[in-house]
């Protein structure tokens, strides 16, 4: 090609590098391009003009430069640093989300002091005459009176998901009048706050909480016993989820609130045999994928490429006798054998 235009038009070489070539087109060529292509092609004072201009590029230090210069290897190194931002981003994400959880919950915490500040005076105010036990139970009555005029003091609210317990049973409202109702009869009548928490599961699997009633435990759970690991529901395995998720074990997160508020959206494992990326990939259900399994009429699909839950049914009657998915007995019986789908 060089050739082709080096016969039609005025042309001069450099041959350092890759080459470059200076090509004079039409009548109206610049003075100094016109006297570089005037040039004799094997001159001396051609010679000289091109070792100018090789010592110039040599000064200057391009990415092709580097020893043992290789376009793919450049590639993919570039493929790799693309790669390394886009975890950046995804970090930077999830760390702008879990400071803004923490600013919200410091900024609730404060407001449920001042709350209570007001209920302690009260309590401070009682006679001196008054028993220990009296103004024990004072200040029991003014607790719960402070959650239900004010929900938002309850722990609960951290997992209470408005629109599958109205849903569920069957109930209208706002986010504060469901929680409300929650807390003032739902929860000691055997309701759930969402799909994820069975307040009978936690009771029975909890004996030492006996003592507590079932708003109270599902509140134990929110403040102490989701961040001790333990369980609040067959599906979600605490000890688990913070063995395998040591960034959520070391923030002091609930790993429960961690893995509704984010934990489902990126993938992370409720139990060893949910795959939410997977699932969401092999069915098409959009939100909490967790949610979605549960919600699912059995016979349900597998939930991810490590368990066939037809499988393990045939291994099993008590599945098909008590009606239950297969994936949920064998977390409840904390089975150790399992169905591979593959």
């Amino acid at each position: 090609y060089w050739a082709e235009l080096q016969e039609k038009y005025a042309t001069f070489g450099f041959t350092h590098c890759n080459g470059l070539g200076v090509v004079a087109v039409g009548p109206n060529v610049p003075p100094k391009v016109r006297a570089l292509v005037d040039l004799t092609d094997d001159g001396e004072l051609a010679g000289l003009v091109r070792s100018a201009y090789a010592r110039l590029g040599a000064a200057v230090p391009t990415p092709w430069s580097m020893e043992g210069p290789s376009v793919a290897a450049v590639r993919r190194r570039l493929d790799e640093v693309e790669h390394e931002l886009g975890d950046s981003r995804d970090e930077a994400r999830r760390t702008a989300a879990e400071l803004h959880y923490l600013r919200q919950r410091v900024a609730d915490q404060q407001h449920i002091l001042d709350r209570l500040g007001l209920v302690a005076k009260a309590a401070d105010a009682i006679p001196l005459g008054f028993s220990r036990g009296t103004v024990g139970r004072v200040r029991d009555v003014a607790r719960k009176a402070t959650r239900w005029v004010e929900p938002g003091s309850s722990p609960v609210r951290d997992i209470f998901d408005h629109a599958w317990y109205a849903r569920t049973y069957g109930l209208v409202g706002d986010r504060k009048q469901l929680l409300i109702d929650y807390i003032k009869d739902g929860a000691n009548a055997g309701r759930s706050p969402n799909a994820l928490f069975d307040g009978a599961w936690y009771a029975s699997t909890n004996p030492d909480l006996a003592g507590m009633s079932r708003l109270e435990q599902a509140e134990h759970y929110v403040s102490l016993g989701g961040p001790e690991g333990r369980s609040p529901h067959p599906f979600f395995d605490g000890a688990f989820y913070l063995k395998n998720n040591p960034d959520v074990a070391a923030s002091g997160f609930n790993p429960l609130v961690h893995y509704l508020k984010v934990g489902d959206s990126e993938g992370r494992r409720p139990n060893p045999y949910f795959d939410p990326a997977w699932y969401r990939r092999t069915t098409g259900v959009t939100g909490c994928a967790a949610q979605a399994y549960l919600a699912a009429p059995l016979p349900r699909s597998a939930p991810s490429e490590d368990f066939d839950p037809a499988l393990y049914a045939s291994t099993t009657e008590e599945a098909a006798q008590a009606g239950l998915d297969p994936l949920v007995l064998l977390l409840m019986r904390r089975d150790p054998r399992h169905a591979s789908a593959g």
